[in-house]
């Protein structure tokens, strides 16, 4: 890690955290200056810098889009329980601005629903020694051996 990843992670960190503070308190005047912001990183730190806006801006829109949900659209419900199933529900209007974006970019929204590659290579990191790295038929066999044996009667 060299120091200026050291010195940009902190500040997206504090930029993500004050864009979901800003939205939530409505204050337009500060989610302005972010703007402002969040235009000076995407043109001067290149690659990360875009992809981390373009990341948090569709989140944001998310994030927007969910408080004026259960703020404006459940504020009806009279029973607490499906008050809690609808406000549970609407988190996935958080994913919607993603999905957009990559119905729109047609690429897949979830990488992972595809089948495993099954002669592929697992790596994993230990603390102590570094990076490891087994076959995925191992780790699968491994794990029905552990299993077996911890639930067996």
């Amino acid at each position: 890690m060299n120091n200026r990843t050291l010195m940009i992670n902190p500040f997206f960190f504090l930029m993500f955290g004050s864009l979901l503070i800003l939205i939530q308190t409505n204050s337009y005047l500060l989610l302005g200056v972010w703007g402002s912001l969040a235009i000076l990183v995407y043109v001067k730190l290149g690659k990360t810098g875009r992809l981390f806006i373009v990341t948090n801006l569709l989140f944001g829109v998310g994030f927007s889009l969910y408080l004026f949900v259960i703020t404006q659209g459940l504020a009806g419900i009279g029973s607490p329980e499906w008050h809690l199933f609808l406000d549970r529900l609407s988190l996935a209007i958080m994913l919607i601005p993603f999905l957009c974006i990559s119905v729109a970019n047609k690429v897949s929204f979830i990488r992972f629903w595809k089948g495993p590659m099954w002669n592929e290579f697992v790596h994993f990191p230990f603390i102590w020694s570094g990076f490891h790295k087994v076959f995925f038929t191992d780790c699968i066999s491994d794990k029905y051996d552990y299993n077996d044996a911890f639930y067996r009667k």
